[in-house]
């Protein structure tokens, strides 16, 4: 099943703006988590965007629990693709998952 919204929790602006860039590109709507948890139904499927800290993406495990991530976007200061299984382990991500790393500082 496709995505039906961008949802985020973002720390210092960068990871809103780059949901906000993702529904703009997609034309889904785009939420806060706190926003989604009132606004859409458990099971939604959605992409979800977190920043990263300590190799754990913030907001992840909540969201998990309450919608179908269709796909993880990480946002962090390392490079792109750097910090990948660090990710992967620390989230505990199912199976072959892998997070999409997005640099933060648009």
């Amino acid at each position: 099943m496709k995505p039906t919204a961008v949802v985020y929790t973002s720390n210092t602006g960068y990871t809103a703006q780059y949901a906000s860039l993702l529904g703009g590109e997609t034309g889904l709507p785009v939420y806060s988590l706190a926003e989604a948890e009132q606004n859409l139904a458990q099971g939604t499927p959605v992409i979800y965007l977190g920043w990263l800290a300590a190799g754990t993406v913030r907001g992840y495990a909540r969201a998990a629990k309450r919608f179908d991530l269709r796909a993880l976007c990480a946002v962090g200061m390392g490079a792109c693709g750097s910090q990948t299984e660090d990710v992967r382990r620390a989230n505990a991500l199912p199976g072959g998952a892998s997070p999409v790393h997005i640099t933060g500082g648009l």
